[in-house]
């Protein structure tokens, strides 16, 4: 269990990302972001999707809408330093892997 800076207990900047609650000295739990550091278009997503169900996808495409973000990527710069993690599945590898397990979880056909 990591504790706050011994120099200032309350120091949310040593801790990018925590929460300080006041009076407590101790940080339970990190959030870690596991994604992948480069930002990839939505539609990338699309052709694997439906590759590993079999069927095309009825889509609708629609200008940006208000607080849609028009581009993002996770900042994994803690995972890698804390967790030693560096990703290394791919969009084609890893989107039937996961309806695989998503439809075994759900006990889907």
């Amino acid at each position: 269990m990591a504790t706050w800076p011994a120099t200032s207990p309350l120091s949310i900047t040593s801790w990018p990302g925590v929460l300080a609650t006041p009076g407590q000295d101790v940080v339970p739990h990190r959030v870690y972001n596991l994604g992948n550091h480069r930002p990839e278009p939505l539609l990338r997503f699309i052709g694997p999707i439906e590759q590993a169900l079999g069927r095309k996808a009825e889509m609708v495409l629609e200008p940006i809408q208000p607080g849609d973000v028009a581009a993002t990527c996770a900042d994994i710069a803690a995972s890698s330093q804390d967790l030693n993690y560096h990703p290394r599945t791919s969009l084609d590898e890893g989107i039937p892997r996961f309806i695989d397990w998503f439809k075994a979880y759900r006990g889907v056909a």
